[in-house]
């Protein structure tokens, strides 16, 4: 409560400063006037400095609040990419788009069809998405043999033993997790 009541005085007291030196450089000469000004904009810096970069900071802070509250808890990251998982028909789906950038080879439009009812648009988010089990299929392709990319081991690695069994265990850290 303090805060809120300094703020106006610490205005009205700048402005009463400002306004004694303005008046004082004027009585003086009526051209220098406004270098009262400038030298009264020392006290206002001191005086409003704190509140000046707490209100950026809360700017700043609500701008980065706004843009990622509907990521807040409800994705993953592998490498720098974002991976999403989504709960439908007690299932759970990864959307494609999140995928791709991290499937080498990437998957092409044929194989994605093969996969048939493991490859779809989910309804209440409007994506196209890949099964777990489809997936599955999309990673053995890619790390069965020898010559398996390194990066795509460690990312089945990764999905099998903690993305996967999490978003079991913490539903809700899905983006459309059961309650």
């Amino acid at each position: 409560m303090a805060g809120n009541l300094l703020f106006p005085i610490k205005i009205i007291c700048c402005l009463g400063i400002s306004w004694a030196v303005y008046r004082f450089f004027y009585s003086i000469d009526p051209n220098a006037g406004l270098i009262g000004l400038v030298i009264t904009l020392f006290l206002w810096g001191q005086l409003f400095a704190k509140d000046v970069l707490n209100f950026f900071l809360r700017v700043k802070h609500q701008a980065e609040y706004d843009a990622l509250a509907c990521w807040n808890g409800r994705y993953y990251e592998f490498d720098g990419h974002h991976v999403r998982f989504y709960f439908h028909d007690e299932q759970i789906w990864i959307p494609i788009a999140d995928l791709k950038p991290l499937l080498k080879p990437q998957a092409g439009e044929r194989e994605l069809r093969l996969l048939g009812s493991e490859y779809l648009i989910l309804p209440e988010s409007r994506v196209w998405a890949v099964s777990e089990s489809g997936l599955d299929v999309l990673l053995k392709n890619r790390t069965a043999h020898r010559r398996a990319d390194y990066q795509m081991i460690r990312f089945k690695r990764w999905l099998m033993q903690q993305a996967l069994p999490n978003v079991r265990r913490l539903p809700h850290s899905s983006v459309t997790g059961r309650e």
